[in-house]
């Protein structure tokens, strides 16, 4: 019986590919953007599961005054 060869697919490591996206400071910028898309999300979905403002504003780092705003829009 012969074995059958699998191809190796290269895995990037999410560190690695951090450290390489901020080597140039213009990329900073777009990373930061991605994080704090990140945060309004989970804030939004932590107001529709009913959290208080206080505990968002812990876990995200959103002020309430940013959270209150999400309402809003």
């Amino acid at each position: 019986m012969r074995q059958q060869k699998i191809k190796e697919t290269p895995v990037i490591r999410f560190d690695w590919a951090i450290k390489y996206l901020l080597r140039d400071k213009a990329n900073f910028d777009v990373l930061e953007g991605f994080l704090a898309e990140g945060k309004i999300e989970m804030a939004q979905k932590m107001r529709k599961d009913g959290l208080e403002l206080t505990l968002i504003s812990k876990y995200t780092g959103l002020s309430i005054a940013e959270i209150k705003q999400l309402d809003v829009n």
